[in-house]
């Protein structure tokens, strides 16, 4: 169904609707406006009114982060191991941390990774469940300073203002003020509901198992 709609995100289309998408004005053919789908899909779409995230980091930021990361981490091919890092992070001098930082802290701005940036090693470990290879998880080691990054700006910053502007979806609880258990809570409580209630009713839960079964 959504294939006839293709052509209003196609980038090789001149008459694409992309920008009239993200901003909520796109003109849909008149055999889809009424459909609820279509409109779900169109809403999704839309871009999301956040605050300006701050991509600003600090050699405290360096410190704290690294300080807590274990010595033995594995990390890319560019030889820049984790140790490397938790020594420039107990120097006293921070010449050396805050060149790392204003580098990094540049391509992120600029939109420009760095070469090594580009580059990861893909691990397959086993999950504990069987030897089948079903059962390996597909990890990736980044750089260490592009992880840093990516937790500062991304994990911190830019989920931060996503709660702030209540963005998230109800189901997810890896949040501020939710535990994990608060939905195995919701999952007994429900199934406690049906059946003192005697009610058929029934539960959806998205695995993502692509992420560790494909590369």
């Amino acid at each position: 169904m959504l294939g006839e709609l293709y052509p209003l995100v196609d980038p090789e289309n001149p008459e694409n609707q992309v920008q009239a998408l993200l901003e909520g004005r796109a003109e849909l053919p008149q055999r889809w406006r009424d459909d609820t789908e279509v409109q779900q899909w169109v809403q999704n779409l839309q871009q999301k009114d956040i605050d300006e995230i701050d991509l600003t980091v600090t050699s405290d930021d360096f410190v704290q982060y690294f300080s807590r990361r274990k010595e033995g981490t594995a990390s890319s091919p560019s030889d820049r191991h984790y140790g490397h890092m938790k020594v420039i992070a107990r120097m006293e001098d921070s010449v050396v941390r805050d060149t790392i930082l204003r580098v990094a802290a540049t391509a992120v701005a600029v939109k420009r990774p760095l070469d090594r940036w580009l580059r990861c090693t893909q691990v397959m470990l086993d999950k504990g469940k069987d030897v089948y290879i079903n059962n390996l998880r597909i990890i990736q080691l980044l750089e260490a300073d592009l992880n840093f990054m990516l937790g500062s700006v991304w994990s911190k910053q830019l989920n931060r203002a996503a709660a702030r502007a209540d963005l998230f979806n109800t189901s997810q609880y890896t949040l501020p003020g939710k535990t994990c258990n608060s939905a195995v809570l919701k999952k007994v409580l429900f199934f406690d509901l049906l059946r003192q209630t005697q009610q058929a009713g029934s539960i959806v839960d998205f695995d993502a198992k692509a992420a560790y079964m494909t590369v």
